[in-house]
């Protein structure tokens, strides 16, 4: 009965055409927008599948999608994507409320094409539980912007401000450099510390715990399964120390590594900045807290470099005052963290 009457409504919105309709949410074409998906009652189950589709507006609704990321609420349910189908799991059932918000964007639309109807959908097993239409008012305009190196964008989140009740904080990257498809991003902030090594010995970025922990535990924690699928793969050179140029720091260097995420080099850092002001980096406020050197986010705070020196028990590093240097020990454990990877551009 409630899935008759469900499709009941949307003939009727289909057949009064409600292509702008009044209070329907803007949204602008190649601009993410957020679909929350809801729970009526508490479900008893382990699993849940989710999922929203487009319901097909007329002759106009030529449009393409491409899907964000997907995120849950303070709920504590997890994500799982499974051959292509997105999943909620949870050890003890599912309230009533808010399950998770899909961040979904227009990338075109045919010219004539001014509303969307979403058909958010919950399934549990074969029966579904909720199904909700949500009407979007659509504005056009430009497919998604162009990226320019300096540009900033938002990818990931990461808890920044220090209180942990609101959640993560959306991170910003900024672009150092474009080839073809894909963009190089750092962080654009020091977002956090780290030892580079959790003792002090030598050791190169190939053996190194940093690399370990970026392409492991960060890099689990800050993107969403489809934002993990945009990180490229990429080769990174296992560069000599531009600091010294003995037999001992040619033999240092280490292989080059193929990672998702990395910190650049002192010849990167070098190459992808202007000078030292475009390389100075200022702390978060998390940062800010859990290191008592650092008064606030307005004052610079220094930032490693992957390549180790001399007898690799030390690491280059970006200083407070934006210089690359001869570095830091490896073990020690407020080193400043500017990720850096490779992004697929849609």
């Amino acid at each position: 009965m409630m899935k008759k009457m469900l499709w009941t409504v949307l003939a009727v919105l289909l057949l009064l055409g409600l292509c702008a309709a009044a209070g329907a949410e803007e949204i602008q074409v190649g601009q993410p927008f957020n679909v929350d998906i809801y729970l009526n009652e508490y479900i008893n189950a382990r699993e849940l599948q989710v999922s929203w589709r487009e319901v097909k507006m007329g002759e106009s609704s030529g449009f393409r999608f491409y899907e964000g990321a997907y995120a849950t609420t303070d709920a504590g349910y997890q994500v799982q994507v499974r051959n292509g189908q997105t999943y909620l799991l949870s050890n003890g059932g599912f309230r009533a409320g808010k399950l998770c918000t899909f961040h979904i964007a227009l990338q075109e639309a045919q010219p004539g094409f001014d509303s969307l109807l979403l058909l958010t959908t919950v399934k549990n097993g074969d029966q579904t539980v909720s199904e909700t239409p949500i009407m979007y008012s659509v504005k056009t305009g430009p497919a998604m912007p162009q990226l320019s190196v300096g540009s900033r964008i938002y990818f990931g989140a990461y808890e920044q401000d220090n209180n942990k009740n609101n959640g993560k904080e959306q991170l910003v990257w900024r672009v150092l450099a474009l080839n073809g498809n894909q963009a190089l991003v750092i962080a654009d902030q020091v977002i956090d510390q780290r030892a580079y090594h959790p003792t002090q010995t030598a050791v190169t970025w190939e053996t190194s715990q940093m690399r370990q922990w970026l392409n492991g535990e960060f890099f689990n924690n800050a993107f969403t399964p489809y934002e993990q699928g945009k990180v490229v793969e990429a080769i990174v050179p296992g560069h000599q120390s531009p600091y010294y140029n003995t037999d001992s720091s040619r033999l240092s260097v280490g292989k080059d590594t193929r990672d998702k995420v990395f910190l650049l080099s002192a010849q990167e850092a070098n190459q992808y900045f202007s000078g030292n002001q475009d390389r100075v980096a200022y702390p978060t406020q998390y940062l800010v807290a859990r290191d008592d050197a650092l008064e606030s986010v307005t004052e610079p705070a220094d930032w490693l470099l992957r390549q180790p020196h001399k007898h690799r028990t030390n690491t280059a590093c970006v200083s407070v005052k934006g210089a690359t240097s001869n570095g830091v020990n490896v073990s020690h454990a407020l080193s400043g963290l500017r990720p850096a990877m490779w992004l697929q551009l849609p």
